[in-house]
């Protein structure tokens, strides 16, 4: 997509008629009459006449709103479980001819819905990105929303088991791992702060080992920081619920350490880094656990989670 200007594209969603305006094209009266009848079909035929007699301005709304629409048809099949309709409809250029952070949404879901754990990361990652993007997203959606989709791309980082490296357009870090103000913790505040961010560092069960993984995932975690660089890093293990509690607020803490000792031996400064672990008694909030197995939940459950440049509750901490 062109960059435009962002008064262009705000002046296109508030001042122009949905879909209705564009005299520039012989057949607008057909644009109109389908719109009113939100026939994608017919709009889809219609695109490509209307492409080449109109100018990217002109047609961009209606091109966006033509998204919408395939998205909203998209979502109803997804309730419904229909998967695969819903898939191919907003892969089609034709219906969704704007590439739009809730098209990439919608498709991850899909794709998290059907367990493919590393194509979902993937297509959340860049609706996190669009929604970054004021010349894609002038118009943000409601803060649940993304929350929605931040906390899915966090699920399924988890589950991939891998740290997928994400660059924004200027070469800093992208998707989930891009650095929020904002965001809150809590489910039903309607604003938005950092959080603490759980990382795929795997370990052998039972122990504060890396797996092979783990390894690969905390050599992409030392870059993340170093390209980042925070003044301050606090780490704070979790485990499943597998085991005593004594076990796992110990296993907690050594994890947590695993990691620093990790960092700390790649070139971070030990005096920077601090640890806590917190047991099995915060386990994940799950957008929808029916989709998962206990397995799943366990391994989302046990992970080491980064906050940056900000003070970490500890009276939760496990002694």
């Amino acid at each position: 997509m062109r960059n435009q200007p962002l008064y262009i594209l705000v002046f296109s969603y508030l001042l122009s008629p949905p879909a209705t305006a564009l005299t520039c094209a012989a057949d607008h009266d057909s644009v109109t009459q389908a719109w009113q009848r939100q026939d994608l079909e017919t709009l889809a035929t219609l695109l490509p006449s209307l492409q080449k007699q109109c100018s990217w301005e002109e047609i961009d709304p209606l091109q966006r709103q033509m998204s919408q629409l395939a998205v909203t048809k998209a979502k109803q099949w997804l309730q419904a479980g229909n998967l695969e309709p819903a898939k191919q409809l907003l892969l089609q250029p034709r219906y969704a001819p704007f590439n739009s952070w809730e098209v990439q949404a919608v498709l991850g879901e899909i794709a998290w819905r059907r367990k493919e754990w590393a194509t979902a990361l993937g297509l959340f990652n860049q609706a996190l990105d669009l929604l970054d993007d004021p010349n894609a997203t002038p118009i943000p959606p409601a803060p649940a929303e993304t929350r929605k989709v931040y906390r899915l791309a966090v699920e399924t980082q988890l589950l991939t088991g891998t740290l997928q490296t994400v660059r924004g357009r200027g070469g800093e870090p992208g998707g989930s791992l891009r650095p929020r103000s904002g965001w809150t913790v809590e489910e039903g505040d309607s604003s938005m702060t950092v959080a603490p961010t759980p990382v795929p560092v795997q370990f052998v069960f039972g122990k504060a080992t890396f797996t092979n993984e783990g390894i690969h995932s905390a050599k992409q975690l030392v870059e993340y920081f170093k390209r980042t660089q925070p003044h301050r890093i606090t780490l704070i293990g979790h485990t499943d619920a597998v085991g005593s509690d004594n076990h796992n607020c110990e296993l907690s803490k050594q994890r947590a350490i695993a990691v620093k000792n990790y960092l700390v031996a790649e070139g971070l400064n030990v005096a920077k880094i601090s640890t806590l672990g917190k047991g099995e008694g915060e386990p994940l909030s799950l957008y929808d656990p029916s989709n998962y197995t206990q397995e799943h939940i366990d391994q989302l459950n046990r992970r080491v989670e980064f906050a940056l440049d900000k003070g970490v509750e500890d009276s939760t901490a496990c002694r």
